[in-house]
């Protein structure tokens, strides 16, 4: 049996986290469970704890702001720093291959990034395919799967592009979404149940990248998912249903009119059958009565 999940809980694993998106996570959990994340603590728990390390704990004013990797913020430093054999000769290397004006960092991905992850060479697909969302989607080859995911996971959205996409997946009402994507992009539910959680995590960021604060993370959550209950099913929400027409409260025109009761092409013959079905429906119960009156009559007539 599934478990269900709580806005305590949710508060209790982001505290700092945007109440827009930890309400979305319990309102849609039936996404969730449709993904088969909500099966057991173990899935739920990993599924949590590398969203957490991954988004900032949701905190829209956090490192990652907005849910949107901050490029901007990479120093020369930085950059030589997360690929040193890219950059033998350091942060002056860097420099000195994409300088040092206002957007050399976009240059920077651009160049870092060109030609993997499904990113065309000599296009700004680095730059524009970052990190988004709460699993932090990078690449046009994890756009398009992103596009793909959740035009089956948002009703009505149908197909759309890795560009498109990109507005998903900052929106925090489409966290579930984007989030369960990932997951079942990465086909994350085997190491769970394998108890792999080192291949976990290099299947999400293709290294141990922030492993000791994923560790943190986890174990600061394990308490939260414990206490989640079991329950049969997870039901929809009402406003994800499609709703059943509603009748008709205020009363309409008369059949054959507008509303300022003019009578509309076509709508005559139907008016006029209306008017004298009540004429001769008044005409035959005053026959009625004239008879009943009569034959009372007659009998009084007899009798004397």
């Amino acid at each position: 049996m599934p478990l269900q999940l709580t806005i305590d809980a949710m508060k209790g694993m982001f505290p700092t986290g945007d109440p827009a998106i930890l309400n979305a996570f319990v309102r849609k959990q039936y996404v969730l469970d449709r993904a088969g994340i909500l099966k057991d603590a173990r899935r739920c728990a990993w599924f949590f704890a590398n969203l957490e390390h991954e988004s900032g704990g949701f905190n829209l004013n956090g490192f990652v702001k907005n849910l949107t990797e901050n490029i901007g913020a990479y120093t020369h430093a930085r950059i030589a720093q997360l690929w040193p054999q890219r950059f033998p000769g350091g942060a002056a290397e860097v420099a000195r291959r994409f300088g040092t004006g206002p957007g050399w960092q976009n240059k920077a991905f651009d160049s870092i990034y060109g030609n993997r992850m499904g990113n065309r060479p000599d296009t700004n697909d680095g730059s524009l395919f970052i990190g988004r969302g709460g699993p932090q989607w990078t690449g046009r080859d994890g756009y398009e799967a992103l596009a793909r995911y959740l035009s089956q996971l948002i009703p009505g959205l149908g197909k759309i592009t890795a560009e498109q996409a990109i507005g998903y997946a900052t929106k925090p009402e489409y966290q579930p979404e984007v989030c369960v994507a990932f997951w079942m992009w990465k086909n994350l539910n085997r190491f769970a149940d394998a108890n792999n959680w080192i291949g976990l995590v290099v299947a999400w960021n293709g290294g141990k990248n922030g492993l000791a604060d994923r560790n943190a993370k986890l174990a600061g959550n394990n308490p939260h998912i414990m206490r989640l209950k079991e329950v049969d099913r997870i039901a929809a929400p009402i406003e994800a249903l499609p709703e059943k027409p509603k009748p008709e409260t205020k009363p309409g025109p008369k059949p054959g009119t507008t509303a300022g009761g003019a009578v509309v092409a076509g709508g005559a013959a139907a008016a006029g059958a209306g008017i004298w079905t009540g004429d001769l429906l008044a005409a035959a119960m005053t026959f009625g009565i004239v008879a009943m009156l009569a034959a009372i009559l007659i009998i009084l007539w007899r009798r004397k």
